[in-house]
């Protein structure tokens, strides 16, 4: 769990950078030593098997998976008011969990395409349901077929069940 204003904390094998400067540096450190890097960006409201397949495609293709999960105020501009149900750390912390995922970043400042700048991911992993960030050119984009049973859809069926 996150506590005061630590820059970084692990939980197994996984980290959660909050400061900004500090995960470049790590990423930079792995980067020298050859290591090959996948991003996967999402909300990460309520993790579903679409997610999984991400998190599982990228730990296949790379070597370290970094996951940026939308912050707060992106979450509730592009969904609305009552979005997010879970706050961004509370994300970040169950992402944290699965094997997969070496790195998570909160993206609180900017959006995907600034991080994908800063981070220069040699592979990005998304669902064909989702737009493209600007990505360096060098960054090998892999698309995989979304679920049907995404956050939104997941939330209508639970409404439905008042």
């Amino acid at each position: 769990m996150v506590q005061g204003n630590r820059a970084c904390h692990s939980i197994g094998m996984a980290y959660l950078f909050t400061d900004h400067k500090n995960w470049i540096t790590h990423i930079d450190e792995a980067r020298a030593r050859g290591i090959r890097i996948a991003m996967v960006c999402g909300g990460f409201e309520l993790l579903h098997a679409g997610h999984v397949a991400a998190l599982e495609t990228a730990k296949s293709s790379a070597d370290y998976v970094v996951a940026g999960v939308r912050g707060d105020k992106q979450i509730e501009t592009q969904k609305g008011k009552h979005r997010p149900l879970i706050n961004a750390k509370e994300r970040a912390e169950f992402l944290e969990t699965f094997e997969a995922v070496d790195l998570v970043i909160i993206l609180d400042e900017g959006d995907e395409a600034q991080f994908a700048a800063a981070l220069k991911p040699n592979v990005y992993v998304t669902g064909d349901d989702a737009g493209l960030p600007t990505l360096p050119e060098s960054t090998e984009i892999i698309v995989i077929p979304a679920t049907d049973k995404g956050t939104d859809s997941l939330i209508e069926a639970m409404a439905r069940l008042k």
